[in-house]
């Protein structure tokens, strides 16, 4: 038989989990964006494609330790759910990565402060240095970063950073 206070932890649980992401004005969460670029005036705005310049093919960023230039995208725009990123990863000399094991891609809501419910999957291509990430689990509306760092890499502003705004 549950405790009064068991019962009590049960039902304040149920209503977090129920509750969901913080609001979109609760900033106190919007940690670990990092990268140069990072700076997004109203990241939860998306009516303005969250102050974003209009998504396109053959953006690049650049970390630390890694170059990353997005070769690819289906669907083009990214759209809420799955989608498909073929990218092109080479270390700071110009070296292409050669094995999925070399980075790390993180899709991270920087509003909210979570990351996608489904890692991203990444397939080495036949083009030394190209890279399928599927899927790339976009599953709010918002501004997502998704990020690429060396395995280990725990400082944000050494990562190379994506964006993409999902609209609801």
């Amino acid at each position: 038989m549950k405790t009064l206070a068991q019962l009590a932890w049960i039902s304040n649980a149920a209503v977090l989990l129920l509750a969901g992401c913080p609001s979109n004005s609760d900033q106190s969460m919007n940690e670990g964006t990092g990268g140069a670029d990072s700076s997004h005036e109203d990241a939860s705005m998306v009516d303005d494609n969250c102050g974003l310049p209009p998504f396109e093919l053959n953006v690049e960023a650049t970390g630390a330790t890694l170059h990353v230039k997005l070769i690819d995208a289906m669907p083009n725009p990214p759209e809420k759910f799955d989608n498909d990123w073929t990218v092109e990863v080479t270390d700071q000399d110009g070296n292409p990565l050669t094995s999925p094991d070399d980075f790390e891609v993180e899709p991270w809501m920087p509003a909210h402060g979570h990351g996608a419910t489904h890692p991203a999957v990444i397939t080495a291509l036949d083009t030394p240095g190209q890279f399928l990430l599927s899927p790339v689990y976009l599953w709010m509306g918002g501004l997502w970063d998704v990020r690429f760092k060396s395995p280990g890499q725990t400082t944000p502003e050494d990562w190379a950073l994506l964006h993409a705004c999902i609209k609801d």
